[in-house]
């Protein structure tokens, strides 16, 4: 079933609702609070929205409450937590690559597909979500582009419009907030090289591509300034520390920095910026432990 059908689901509103629904009607929750959820994500506008269109609409229908907690990603919690069998989290928000490993190391409980309710419509779940959306142990929960942005009042005259711009520092001269992770930053080094997005993946699974995408990113080497956190690029903007920032949620570039930073910046987004097709999605997981094996997903 293609986007926009009738019973498609929508990768933003499907499973970290119906993960949260399992875990409350089945009572496999691991809050001091048997009426509390607590569900884990990044920081920034992105759980802000997830408030407003997750938690908020389970918490009327249920009468649960759901505890929202904020990390930086990895599987450093999660395998803490699994490991000491002191499970505090009922699901949480993954990356593709973070979605993977952790099942195959055994920190997130499998989810059958018989586990999850049909669509709307009646169609099955295992054909009503998008394409390479799934994985054993996670479920699609957003689509995302990953975007750069740029501090105006830096760039009076010419301003950077295109990936090759970011990496371009005689042209566009300033440090760059980029993420601590090869994820995204493979991706854009080759296209700012010159590759098609279309042929970026390709590229990647070979040694000569992976050796030009390093090689095109160590010409930022001395221009960096690292960010983990999601609401960190811009503040970085905001306090002068960088010219540049990728990944940048997109309620971040469409007004200024919020009042009372030390200096108000405009950001605009540089065109070209987004990211292939591929690996567009965040996923929504139960750190293993979470019974959710006892219940049957609702949404």
């Amino acid at each position: 079933m293609s986007p926009g059908q009738p019973g498609q689901r929508s990768l933003a509103a499907s499973l970290v609702f119906a993960m949260l629904a399992s875990l409350g009607v089945a009572g496999c929750w691991y809050s001091e609070d048997p009426k509390e959820l607590t569900a884990v994500s990044w920081s920034g506008y992105y759980t802000e929205a997830s408030v407003e269109a997750y938690y908020r609409p389970f918490e009327e229908s249920t009468g649960f409450t759901v505890r929202q907690m904020t990390y930086s990603g990895g599987l450093d919690e999660i395998r803490q937590q699994v490991t000491s069998g002191d499970i505090v989290w009922d699901v949480v928000d993954l990356e593709i690559f973070d979605a993977v490993r952790g099942c195959n190391e055994g920190l997130l409980e499998p989810i059958p597909w018989v586990m999850l309710a049909p669509a709307a419509d009646g169609t099955p779940a295992e054909e009503d979500f998008l394409e390479d959306t799934t994985t054993e142990c996670g479920v699609g929960a957003s689509v995302y582009s990953t975007i750069y942005a740029y501090d105006e009042e830096r760039f009076p005259g010419e301003k950077p419009t295109t990936v090759a711009d970011f990496f371009d520092i005689a042209r566009f001269p300033g440090r760059r907030g980029i993420r601590l992770s090869p994820q995204v930053n493979l991706e854009f080094a080759l296209m700012a090289d010159g590759v098609p997005p279309e042929e970026v993946y390709d590229a990647l699974r070979t040694p000569a591509g992976q050796e030009r995408a390093f090689r095109k990113l160590e010409g930022l080497r001395d221009h960096i300034c690292w960010w983990v956190a999601a609401d960190e690029p811009v503040e970085m903007l905001a306090a002068g520390e960088v010219v540049n920032v990728d990944r940048v949620q997109r309620p971040d570039v469409s007004r200024p920095v919020r009042a009372g930073t030390p200096v108000h910046h405009r950001l605009a987004r540089l065109g070209g910026g987004h990211r292939p097709a591929g690996d567009c999605a965040w996923y929504a997981a139960a750190p293993a432990g979470v019974p959710v094996r006892a219940a049957r997903l609702h949404r």
